[in-house]
Parts: structure tokens; sequence; C-alpha cells
């Protein structure tokens, strides 16, 4: 989501525009769900959980689809949305007018509350819904 007030800018909306109107971006990804027909405990490759979850500590069991008829073999059946808002507030305001730098804007909106589109998808992989390797497929840096 704070990708996308660099890209405003670029478009030619004047900051001082973008800082005042905007109130919020949403970012959004799809990520395939687990089939719950042929759904399996399994342990996934440690360094894939690493780069996932950081320091988190990981869920006690990790689900992934086998493959059944339902999901034809795939293990993953429908998608569900993992989501990142930037509720645009003070410090985001004064950082899109004084065209901060990308990772300055990121920690203000960390330190705003965004949970972050990569944070999201831990959580809905700690839930079972989705799987770390689908998660690492759709969200990168």
């Amino acid at each position: 989501a704070v990708g996308a007030l660099p890209r405003l800018l670029d478009l030619g909306i004047p900051d001082y525009l973008a800082a005042a109107t905007v109130d919020g971006i949403l970012a959004q990804r799809l990520v395939r769900r687990v089939c719950g027909g042929c759904r399996e405990v399994y342990e996934p490759p440690r360094d894939a959980v690493r780069r996932l979850a950081g320091d988190d500590l990981p869920p006690p069991m990790f689900f992934r689809g086998a493959g059944c008829r339902a999901c034809r073999g795939t293990g993953y059946r429908g998608r569900t949305g993992i989501y990142e808002l930037l509720v645009v507030d003070d410090a985001i305001r004064d950082g899109i007018v004084r065209r901060a730098p990308r990772p300055e804007m990121r920690e203000a909106a960390r330190r705003g509350g965004m949970t972050t589109l990569r944070a999201d998808a831990w959580q809905r992989v700690r839930d079972g819904v989705t799987t770390v390797e689908e998660v690492l497929r759709v969200v990168q840096d």
C-alpha cells in the first residue's frame, strides 16, 4: 500500500493534493485456499517458514491439501484475500509532502498500526487457510 503513494506523485498529482485527499490505500492479493476435502498436516521447509514468519513462533500444525477429486489433485480449492490497509494519518501526510523515502514511509505506516500483506498472510497460514508455499509465491517484498 505504501508503494502506491510515490506512484500517485509520479502520475503528476501534486504532493499537497495527495496528502490532503487520500485517506487510505488498500493492497490486496489472492491466495489459494487449502482444500477442505483432502486437508492434511505437513511440515513445510524450515527456511520457507523463516522467510515468511521471521521471529514469530510457528503454529503447532501446518496444513496442505493432499489432492483429491474436489480440488482436481491440486490441494487447493478456492481463493481468499490477504490485505494491507494504509490509513493516511498526519505522519504519512507529512511524509507525502516531504517526499520521504519509501522505507521511512513504511515505518511510519507500521507505527500507525498498518498490518502488512506478509503479516496478514502469515495469520492465514496460522489459521490453516493456506500454505507457506502459496503465500511466498504471491507475496514479495
